[in-house]
Formats: structure tokens, sequence, C-alpha cells
């Protein structure tokens, strides 16, 4: 089971009214109340941490967690522990519901754990988050097989056992009665070497003729 969220609530010093009122809604179970009320006192004073941090708890418990804000919260040396505890809770949450991942989750808690060796509570949320991590991606490695089986190329069911392997291309043409074919096409090299083989031929006949006709003609002594 799930450790719950660590209800710290933080009272800023000299005690504004807005994160007075959020704080009494927050203990009487209205986070959405409460988040109004933080709203207000984040508004008037931005830049202080506690007010940061109530309204990230607060929302948090009302499902709209603010990352923002535990960021603010999480500088703070006091609260750094307890902003990166929640945060982390409140993302492992919404990976077992499918709402994110646990990578998050494992990230917070584990510095959280840093930061306060033997936080129960933590190392506990931290398990539950690395099984859910280990999980999720086992998931995503069988989703994408299944994608990668499903993009193959269907067999044909008219194809029958022992016909040409259909390898996607298409059938070339026959070539036509008089058309060379592309396959037995020469290149422009081929072709001027055979042309000077042949006319060495013909050079090398002509002489022979020649020299035989000389021997013929020659006078009968």
């Amino acid at each position: 089971m799930i450790a719950s969220l660590l209800l710290t609530i933080l009272v800023a010093g000299g005690g504004e009214r807005e994160n007075r009122k959020g704080v009494e809604a927050l203990r009487s179970g209205n986070a959405k109340a409460a988040a109004s009320h933080f709203d207000a006192a984040v508004k008037a004073d931005s830049a202080n941490a506690r007010f940061r941090y109530n309204r990230a708890l607060s929302r948090s418990m009302a499902g709209a967690p603010s990352d923002v804000d535990w960021d603010a919260a999480r500088r703070d040396t006091s609260l750094s522990g307890k902003a990166l505890y929640n945060r982390g809770t409140a993302r492992l949450k919404a990976a077992q519901s499918g709402q994110g991942d646990a990578k998050g989750a494992v990230a917070d808690l584990a510095q959280a754990l840093k930061k306060r060796p033997g936080w129960n509570e933590a190392a506990k949320n931290l398990e539950l988050a690395l099984r859910l991590q280990k999980q999720q991606e086992q998931q995503k490695k069988n989703d994408d097989k299944k994608k990668d089986k499903k993009d193959q190329p269907k067999p044909d069911p008219q194809k029958k056992p022992g016909d040409p392997k259909d390898d996607g291309k298409k059938d070339k043409p026959e070539p036509q009665p008089g058309q060379p074919d592309p396959k037995e096409a020469l290149s422009k090299e081929q072709a001027e070497q055979m042309l000077r083989a042949a006319e060495a031929r013909d050079q090398d006949r002509r002489q022979k003729n020649a020299q035989k006709a000389k021997v013929t003609d020659g006078k009968d002594w």
C-alpha cells in the first residue's frame, strides 16, 4: 500500500490572512478551497517558499499537482526533502492510475531519501515506484514488439507454397521484338571496346588478303 502525502501544513511567519484561510480549509479536508486561498497568498508574495509549498500540497491533494510550486519549495533548504517526497508521491499515484510514468517519482523519492536517510515512507514509496517503472518499461517493450509485428507485410492468401517469392517489385516488361533486352544492354565503354576489337580483326583480315593476292599475282619463274 502506498504511503500517503506528508501532511505538514506550514504557516508563514507573520501569517497572512489568505494563507491562514488556506490552512484551515486544508485541515478540514477541502483541498480545492485551500488551493484557491493559497493562490491569493502566492499572488501577494510569490517568493514565499512556504506559500508555494502549501499551494503545491493542496493542489496535489485535489488531484492537480503543480511542479512549478514544488520546484520553488524545494529550493528552500528547510522544505527541500518534504517537497521532493510529496512531489514523488504525487507522481507515483498518477503513474499508478495510468496518468504518467514512474520515472519522475523514482527520481524525486530517491533524492528525498538521500536528504533524509532512513525515511521509511520515502523508502517504501521508492520501492513501489521502482517496481512500477520496471513494469512500465516491460509494457513498452511488449507494445513495440506488437507494433513491429503489425507493421510487417501480411502474406498473400492466394499465393501457393512454392510460388516464386514476391519481393514487392513489379514484373519487368518483356523486351519487344527488335528491341534489346535491358539486361543485355552494353555500356558505352563495352561497346567501344568491342568496336575497336572488330576493326582490328577487319584490318588484320585485309592485310592477310593483300599478302595472299600478292603471292598469287607474282610472276611464275
